[in-house]
């Protein structure tokens, strides 16, 4: 109804604001569940986990958070 569409663009406002490699992880993890439970994608999902705490977007959101500010995330 008239609720959803204002509702549906601040949920993916909320979600765009995130890390792009977070959310590139969590839509590997949702196909990958979506698809066998995750079974195929195992690998792949330790990957991006690893990949995302490593870059940069991770150092910035910690910065970001310690600083009260929020993250200007590049996606690397």
């Amino acid at each position: 109804p008239e609720e959803l569409e204002p509702y549906t663009y601040d949920y993916l406002r909320k979600v765009a604001a995130n890390a792009p490699l977070s959310v590139q992880g969590a839509k590997l993890v949702i196909d990958a569940v979506q698809a066998d439970g995750g079974a195929s994608r195992h690998e792949a999902i330790e990957r991006a986990e690893i990949e995302a705490f490593e870059s940069e977007d991770y150092r910035e959101g910690t910065r970001a958070f310690l600083e009260k500010r929020p993250p200007r995330f590049q996606g690397r």
